[in-house]
């Protein structure tokens, strides 16, 4: 791989290894498998010594793309000639066939460096674009002061609960149906009790929601329903089709939170680039401004370490972390994405990474009523943090439960015993946490989430992340979040949620 890179081999194996590593982005080439789910994955490959040699032209001779023979599981390059070739004529191809206009010149510093467009241009376009933030975080606007006094005011005042009434409730996702009507039992191999310790259990345990009475029946038919719970989120022509009369789990604008593009330009519409925000750029509209704050970070010497995220995507899938102008570029091929300073201090439990799941519900945006329910999800890394292995999913990533990795499971009651200083130092810690969550919905409210919220109510799971001083950080927000294990500690959660969402009672539940 060095002879084909053109890379002088050293005779440290180690050192030849990052070698080929960071040099690769010029080599590499990509398709994707998959049945045509959100799933697929991106297949990286190089060509041979031929295929390699092969230079770029904005007017290219040759076109080449992969070709996946199925039957004996093999990938091969083919390529054509795009017009008729005269003798000793250079075979050339576009390295870029999918990116026009101005982003072009950018995208080839992946290849040729300064060749086409100057480190010093992209540090100016970094420079203007934060300063640009910063004179937004300057001057809030007065509907922003008016909603953080509003909010101060109104934290923790219970509302008036209405009496209870029988809703019918249509939904096609089996666990919240079973949830809100059934006398059950959640069981999990791995589920510690809350008196455990923070190690994981062998022994199978189960929590019981205790008998009582429903106020929710399931129907068949959204006709019928006086709550509507879908799985997946509603198009404009969805909403317009619902029955005047059914409450419905999505707001319309919740693009503007959920969606990891809209959720930075929400934050940054209303606060410019605050401290709880990492430092992002939509790589989409923002390319050379993310190149230029990674110049100027690396001028500094200082962590150029991002985190690229796909805009719609969930679980960790797609996320990419990396310090190589040229990986980021090259990844943006692979669908858009947002980049976020990876945070390179993170708190540690146990010299693990981990971060914090906060369920969300939403009454109303306009006037905004939330309520962040007292119970939240830890999701740990597996192996001890370092800033190296960046590819190790294990290390950097606390997403387990839809993979074949360990599952550590400490519940919030024992994190907080746990806690450095115990349960009042982390109450400290939390209040900040909540700030963070409510100026992020103040900021939905402010920027579109209030459309056509009249029959709307919503349930949220918002991802924070917090640094070795305790400081809290946003990763995201996510639609319809997954309760599984949430479950398996709170088995009333649902009812709960349902409760307070549509039969108003949020002075009962935590």
């Amino acid at each position: 791989m060095c002879g084909l890179m053109q890379i002088e081999m050293s005779g440290d194996t180690d050192d030849d290894v990052r070698s080929v590593l960071s040099d690769m982005w010029r080599f590499a080439q990509h398709y994707q498998i998959g049945y045509g789910t959100h799933e697929e994955a991106s297949v990286w490959y190089i060509m041979d010594e031929l295929g390699s040699r092969v230079r770029h032209s904005d007017d290219p001779s040759f076109v080449f793309v992969p070709f996946y023979y199925m039957d004996r599981g093999l990938s091969y390059s083919v390529g054509w000639p795009l017009h008729d070739m005269a003798p000793e004529e250079e075979v050339t191809r576009d390295y870029l066939p999918n990116v026009k206009g101005r982003q072009r010149d950018t995208h080839t510093y992946a290849w040729f460096g300064e060749r086409n467009v100057e480190e010093d241009d992209l540090v100016a376009a970094y420079n203007k674009h934060a300063t640009i933030l910063s004179n937004a975080a300057a001057e809030p606007s007065e509907a922003l002061l008016a909603a953080l006094k509003r909010a101060e005011e109104a934290r923790g005042r219970p509302s008036v609960p209405s009496p209870k009434r029988v809703l019918k409730v249509y939904t096609d996702m089996p666990t919240i149906a079973q949830a809100i009507t059934s006398d059950i039992s959640y069981t999990s191999a791995d589920t510690p009790s809350p008196s455990s310790s923070s190690s994981s259990t062998s022994s199978s345990t189960t929590s019981s929601r205790p008998s009582q009475d429903t106020h929710y029946v399931i129907v068949d038919s959204l006709a019928l329903a006086d709550v509507f719970w879908p799985h997946a989120q509603l198009s404009a022509s969805d909403f317009s089709s619902l029955p005047p009369h059914a409450m419905v789990s999505q707001f319309k604008g919740e693009k503007a939170l959920v969606l990891k593009d809209l959720l930075l330009d929400t934050v940054t519409a209303t606060y410019g680039s605050p401290r709880w925000l990492p430092e992002s750029f939509n790589m989409e509209t923002h390319l050379a401004e993310l190149l230029g704050c990674v110049l100027s970070l690396d001028r500094k010497d200082a962590d150029h370490t991002f985190i690229l995220k796909p805009w719609n995507l969930a679980r960790g899938i797609g996320h990419v972390i990396t310090s190589s102008p040229a990986c980021m570029i090259r990844i943006m091929e692979t669908g858009p994405r947002v980049a976020c300073k990876y945070l390179t201090r993170p708190a540690l439990f146990d010299g693990v990474k981990y971060d914090l799941r906060y369920m969300v519900s939403v009454k109303s945006y306009a006037p905004l009523e939330i309520y962040v329910h007292k119970t939240f999800l830890l999701r740990f890394a597996n192996k001890k943090f370092s800033m190296d292995e960046l590819f190790d999913y294990e290390k950097h990533m606390t997403v387990m439960t839809f993979t074949p990795h360990h599952l550590k499971e400490v519940t919030h009651t024992q994190f907080k015993q746990d806690f450095t200083g115990g349960p009042e130092a982390w109450a400290k810690v939390e209040r900040e946490i909540h700030d963070v969550i409510a100026k992020t919905f103040i900021a939905a409210s402010l920027q579109g989430c209030a459309l056509d919220q009249g029959t709307s109510r919503a349930l949220y799971g918002v991802d924070i992340l917090l640094d070795a001083d305790m400081a809290p950080s946003l990763l995201e927000v996510n639609f319809n979040p997954n309760c599984v294990r949430l479950l398996q500690y709170e088995p009333q959660f649902f009812v709960q949620v349902f409760d307070l969402l549509f039969n108003s009672a949020p002075d009962e539940y935590d």
